[in-house]
Order: structure tokens, then C-alpha cells, then sequence
């Protein structure tokens, strides 16, 4: 006659099984969990608090980890889903780079050039020098400048206030 029933060897077996299923996967996510923190320590590293475009980056790179693990794994609408991300990621980079400059502004610094020994001088002799024409350009091209920068910075959040609920596998 067995000591143990079949019932409760039974439960003992479930019980083992169970808890050899949770210890492996929580070995896994130790796994997974230290390959992140592998992954991320090159973006930390370089990470600053003080400036946007930092904020930008890291945005970016998880995004693009978003994207791969996406268009690898079992999203429905995976193409559709990897195209806003990377839309996003590309909106990110451009921000993140500030290169906005319409190429007249480097033009009317190279025609108006201030010294900085003798930059009261020179604001002087600039501001008599202006045409009326370079100056209405350079004004226009600031205003184009920041009119891009804005467009970019509300089609960014635009998309991700409207899809960031579906970027999941």
C-alpha cells in the first residue's frame, strides 16, 4: 500500500511542474532584463539632463526597439504599426539634430559678419550695412525656420498621441 495517495502525489506533481515552469521563467527575465540594461548603458551613458534633444534620443532608441521587436514579432497590422514608428523615429532625429537653418541665414552671416573683439563696432557697421531686401529675407528665413521645427514637433506628438496605444506584439 503506497503512503502517498494518487491525488496527492498528483497535487505534488502539479505543484513541482508549477513551480519549475515560474523558476524558469523568471531566469529568463533575469536574462532578458540584464541584456536590456546591456543594450541601454551606451544611450545612459551619453544621456544628459539638461537638454531636449537628449530627451529626443532616448525616445528615438526605444522606438527603434519598439519598431524591430514589432516587425519581428506577431502585430496584426505590423507594417502599418513599424511605418508610424519609424515616421516618429525620423521626426526624433531631426529634432534631436536642430538643423533647421534656411541656408540664407549662413549666406547673411557670411555678408554680414560680426567681429567679436569689436562687436560693438561691428553690430554698428552691420546694422547700417542691411539692405532692406537681406533683412526682410533673414526674417523670413527665421520665421521658416521655426515654422518647420514646429511642424515637425506637432506631427511627432500628433502621430504618437494617436497610435502609441497600438505599438504593442
Amino acid at each position: 500500500m503506497s503512503i502517498i495517495s494518487d491525488g496527492i502525489k498528483k497535487e505534488l506533481d502539479d505543484y513541482i511542474k508549477d513551480f519549475l515552469k515560474t523558476l524558469r521563467i523568471k531566469i529568463i527575465d533575469l536574462f532578458d532584463n540584464i541584456n536590456r540594461i546591456i543594450w541601454w548603458t551606451p544611450k545612459i551613458w551619453k544621456d544628459r539632463d539638461w537638454d531636449y534633444a537628449y530627451l529626443y534620443k532616448i525616445i528615438e532608441y526605444k522606438l527603434a526597439r519598439m519598431e524591430d521587436c514589432i516587425r519581428n514579432g506577431y502585430n496584426v497590422d505590423s507594417e502599418k504599426v513599424a511605418k508610424n514608428i519609424k515616421i516618429c523615429r525620423e521626426l526624433l532625429k531631426r529634432l534631436a539634430k536642430d538643423e533647421y537653418e534656411h541656408e540664407f541665414i549662413s549666406e547673411y552671416y557670411d555678408k554680414y559678419p560680426i567681429d567679436i573683439e569689436n562687436i560693438n563696432e561691428s553690430i554698428n557697421n552691420r546694422q547700417n550695412k542691411i539692405t532692406k531686401l537681406d533683412e526682410k529675407k533673414y526674417k523670413w528665413a527665421i520665421e521658416d525656420e521655426e515654422n518647420r521645427r514646429k511642424y515637425d514637433i506637432e506631427y511627432l506628438f500628433y502621430l504618437m498621441k494617436k497610435y502609441h496605444r497600438h505599438w504593442w506584439d
